[in-house]
């Protein structure tokens, strides 16, 4: 069957009458994936080349078999290619063909090599053919300037035809003469919904086949808590990892939970821009008493009960001090408060990826946003004005990449209702606003150095921590001597405090540490708040500047206990964390 085709038109326009064979109007296919239903869009308004990048191919093409039920594609012709397997027509409705049928050039020679393929699809494409191209892992060889040009020459004449090439692969490079031709399109990872259905699937399969050897299997933990674990995990990696803990326990275990989540750290730190980090218990923080009223009131955002009674999700935090005051300890007390994975996030990492490849940088980004949404974390960005800068002079530096990729990330803050973000900063004084304006963080607060009380509740956890006995001490008299003249020890020099003196116990052969050790130590330990006093005033100024207000009563004790609003019902929504 043959059509002739006008470029620009679309494909719902009535032929002319010295039109063949005549398609009926379209109907506007629906599918349930939105990636199969981004793809249809693509195809039907005829965009020549769509680059998919995922590493499940095998997912991927599973996901085309059901555009082969839809009329507008179905009667097209399928193809397949690789490197190493050549092309391969694939049966449809249309083809008639009864099984996969590899096609060969005029001289009969395998069409492996990716300049006889792009010929192949000029002649298909001039001879009115009407077909889908699915080229696996062809963007490495687009390298040169005569692969680049043919690629060209075929986009340009596909933009007239019903015939489209479909990319896939790890990552499609940014090449400039072929931007206006490209569609990017990405399979995101296993959701919720998908792993719902094919975890037990796997489990069951295992459990059938170790029992029919008589290999004894242990009791099988909850399908949904291995769901949990796979999250952020593509499907081959989610597969291998229920293989291997399969194996290793002879069953799906409680430690099977453990171990997915082991290999799931893996993934993250093999990202490049992220980090896993283990959280911390409430009890390892000290004080911060209105930090913890809105942290139970951020959790309670975040449950079913609190959606259903119209709350949004809340965004996160934004805690703006001095360097050692305990944000990011904040972070990983807030992860571990909240039961979510921690994921510490580093623009410069994202930044640098790719080895200065164009377009690489904002893959990373978008990729450390993906995997934040999947696994639903609590998304950490250490020295967030770092993070944004160079932002004015990207244009200047590097062509507008770190201004995209910063862009991303802001958008991304914006929009998403599934991660929640803590983002911490020292020297917010090169940050505008609007960069923090409300969406992209929940709530922003100054963590100022802790008062006399905090300083003492601090001393407390970091004795306990060390297997000491702190009503053994007297915590009053520590927290008057770490009062400096332009403010006090954060919590970092207090640990470091603690740290040294028992140093000096071990070194001077004493059974125990002392309170005479302890006071020893605070001199020896030089800080922050007297060697940045200018900055670190600074950075408070702009705070109650642009944020309208108190940067020491959102800080810390006494004076933040006050400013702590009254949460109305929050132990009702509490009870459904």
């Amino acid at each position: 069957m043959t059509t002739s085709h006008v470029s620009g038109r679309d494909d719902d326009t009535p032929e002319t009458p010295d039109s063949v064979d005549v398609l009926p109007p379209l109907r506007e296919p629906e599918f349930d994936d939105p990636t199969l239903a981004e793809l249809d869009r693509s195809l039907r308004a005829r965009y020549p080349i769509i680059a998919v990048e995922t590493a499940e191919e095998q997912r991927f093409m599973a996901l085309v078999e059901d555009l082969k039920a839809v009329r507008v594609h179905g009667e097209r012709d399928f193809y397949t290619w690789s490197i190493t397997s050549g092309l391969w027509q694939q049966p449809t409705p249309r083809s008639t063909l009864a099984e996969t049928t590899e096609v060969l050039d005029p001289e009969g020679e395998r069409l492996t090599d990716p300049l006889a393929l792009l010929a192949h699809i000029k002649r298909f494409a001039d001879d009115t053919g009407e077909g889908l191209f699915f080229l696996h892992d062809i963007a490495p060889y687009l390298d040169g300037p005569v692969p680049v040009r043919m690629m060209r020459e075929v986009a340009m004449l596909l933009e007239t035809k019903r015939v489209n090439i479909v990319c896939t692969g790890l990552e499609w490079p940014a090449i400039p003469d072929l931007q206006a031709h490209v569609q990017h399109l990405a399979l995101p990872l296993p959701d919720e919904t998908l792993l719902t259905k094919a975890v037990p699937d796997q489990m069951r399969n295992a459990v059938r086949k170790a029992r029919d050897k008589g290999i004894v299997v242990e009791d099988c933990v909850a399908p949904e808590k291995l769901v949990q674990a796979c999250l952020g995990l593509n499907w081959p990696q989610a597969r291998a990892s229920l293989a291997k803990t399969f194996l290793k326990r002879r069953g799906f275990t409680e430690a099977s939970v453990a171990d997915i989540v082991e290999e799931k750290k893996t993934v993250v730190q093999g990202s490049g821009s992220l980090t896993w980090v283990e959280p911390e218990p409430l009890d390892h923080l000290g004080g911060y008493d209105h930090i913890r009223t809105r942290m139970a009131v951020a959790a309670a955002t975040l449950t079913a009960r609190a959606r259903a009674f119209g709350l949004e999700p809340h965004k996160g935090f934004l805690l703006i001090g001095p360097p050692g005051a305990g944000k990011d300890l904040l972070a990983r007390v807030i992860a571990g408060y909240l039961d979510r994975p921690l994921v510490q996030f580093s623009m410069g990492a994202a930044m640098g990826s790719g080895g200065g490849v164009i377009g690489s940088a904002e893959r990373a980004v978008r990729r450390a946003m993906e995997l934040a949404e999947t696994v639903r974390c609590v998304f950490a960005i250490s020295e967030f004005e770092k993070a944004l800068g160079g932002l004015a002079s990207s244009h200047r530096s590097d062509g507008g990449t770190t201004a995209r990729a910063i862009g991303d990330l802001l958008d991304w803050m914006a929009t998403q209702d599934k991660v929640f973000i803590v983002a911490t900063a020292n020297d917010v004084s090169h940050l505008e606003p609007e960069q923090i304006r409300s969406g992209r963080f929940g709530e922003v607060h100054y963590i100022d150095f802790p008062d006399e009380r905090m300083r003492a509740d601090i001393f407390r956890v970091h004795l306990r921590l060390r297997g000491r006995a702190p009503d053994r001490y007297d915590l009053d008299a520590l927290a008057r001597e770490t009062k400096t003249p332009n403010g006090a020890y954060t919590g970092a020099e207090i640990r470091t405090v603690v740290g040294r003196a028992l140093e000096d116990a071990y070194m001077d052969g004493e059974a125990e540490l002392t309170m005479s050790h302890l006071v020893a130590a605070i001199p020896r330990v030089d800080p922050i708040a007297e060697l940045a006093q200018d900055r670190i005033k600074a950075s408070r100024a702009w705070y109650e500047k642009n944020m309208g207000g108190s940067a020491r009563a959102t800080g810390s004790g006494a004076a933040a206990r006050r400013a702590a609003p009254p949460v109305a019902g929050l132990s009702d929504l509490a009870a459904d964390l």
